[in-house]
């Protein structure tokens, strides 16, 4: 599943993913992780608050979008995926 956001160029802000739908009953968030597709929009590392993967992100250039992967691998060994996609504006 992919999510789908707008930004202005000088807006920054946290994105999240909550992974709590996916994960069976027990299974917790070990490793996580979020690549962007241009890291100079990404503003610190990621963090995780319960079963949730925040990213601070910043920047962009006008009428360019971006991806970010935010990837956990799991207390069952399970890894998942989820892709936010950002278009930036002015």
């Amino acid at each position: 599943m992919s999510f789908y956001f707008q930004k202005q160029v000088y807006e920054e802000f946290v994105i999240g993913v909550d992974f709590t739908d996916v994960l069976t009953t027990g299974e917790t968030i070990s490793a996580y992780s979020v690549v962007a597709s241009d890291d100079t929009t990404k503003d610190g590392a990621a963090v995780l608050s319960s079963n949730t993967v925040q990213q601070k992100i910043k920047a962009g250039l006008a009428n360019k979008s971006y991806t970010f992967s935010f990837r956990v691998t799991t207390s069952a060994a399970n890894k998942l995926e989820e892709d936010v996609k950002m278009t930036v504006f002015e």
